[in-house]
């Protein structure tokens, strides 16, 4: 028992360390619902959806038209599951301790996590557009003014933000404006953020991870969307060290995540691309069977 008490305590305190360098190092972190507003149970959450009632005249001393309120309960499973590895041998270090755990779990974390769970974010968030803009050759910032007037139209409230590929900043550079002062020292945490653009805060980011490499004929050239749009929590399931087998002197350490990225229903409005063809629809997270 000792034993596995002690895997648990490994595993929660390198969980605040991946997930504070996530959220330092990842371009996605203003558009993502803060840990603390999900309630996690084991490798799921839920999340409570209903319907909208149409705002009717009210007419006296008759049977007025009613709405059924539709309660709907919907998990969300973490289904993606991965893992990094790595061996020491003690010719080049005499003792794995404590330090380098943490060491080379930050390291792991901005170097390899954090870009692949950007990339899982990105391809979520497209997959989930309620629209798209073909944007047309030297009129690009016609097309963000076009994404914003979707958002315009439905109302949508709370910070935007325009994720843009470094040729398409190229493209509108010129328009784009220096945050205020309150605004800036408020953002400077996230990463990429370049300035503002129409009223959203514009945020370049390389195309292999906004598009994980895909070509810009089949990527998008911009995302404008809202804070909190996404859902993505990351566990760490379990961390561990040990001694290499037999024939060999050295050390090892492990890491094993879940994590997964969804867009609720009700957020998909807030979404709306830029590319020369709309993106093709992602596999929804909804009702995944957690594996064996």
């Amino acid at each position: 028992m000792p034993v596995e008490i002690k895997k648990t305590y490994v595993a929660d305190k390198h969980l605040g360390i991946v997930n504070k360098v996530v959220q330092y190092n990842s371009y996605t972190t203003p558009i993502v619902v803060k840990d603390e507003d999900i309630e996690l149970n084991g490798r799921t959450f839920k999340v409570l959806e209903t319907n909208e009632a149409e705002l009717v005249d009210y007419k006296r001393n008759e049977a007025n038209t009613v709405t059924t309120l539709k309660a709907d309960e919907v998990e969300y499973v973490l289904d993606i599951e991965k893992f990094w590895a790595m061996q020491l041998d003690d010719l080049d270090v005499k003792d794995l301790n404590t330090e380098v755990e943490q060491y080379q779990v930050a390291k792991q974390t901005n170097k390899v996590v954090a870009p692949y769970i950007d990339q899982l974010r990105f391809a979520t968030l497209i997959g989930n557009t309620n629209k798209n803009i073909i944007p047309v050759a030297d009129k690009e910032y016609d097309a963000v003014l076009d994404a914003s007037i979707e958002l315009d139209e439905l109302a949508i409230n709370g910070t935007r933000y325009l994720f843009v590929t470094p040729a398409f900043y190229k493209a509108i550079k010129k328009r784009i404006v220096e945050l205020p002062q309150g605004d800036r020292d408020n953002n400077v945490r996230f990463k990429g953020i370049v300035g503002e653009l129409d009223g959203a805060i514009v945020v370049k980011v390389p195309n292999k991870i906004l598009n994980n490499g895909a070509t810009a004929e089949n990527g998008v050239s911009a995302v404008l969307t809202v804070e909190s749009v996404l859902a993505s929590p990351i566990q760490v399931e379990k961390f561990e060290t040990g001694r290499l087998g037999a024939g060999r002197f050295g050390s090892y350490i492990q890491q094993l995540l879940y994590t997964g990225a969804f867009v609720l229903q009700t957020n998909q409005p807030k979404i709306v691309t830029i590319a020369k063809k709309a993106p093709t629809a992602k596999k929804s997270g909804r009702a995944v069977t957690p594996k064996a």
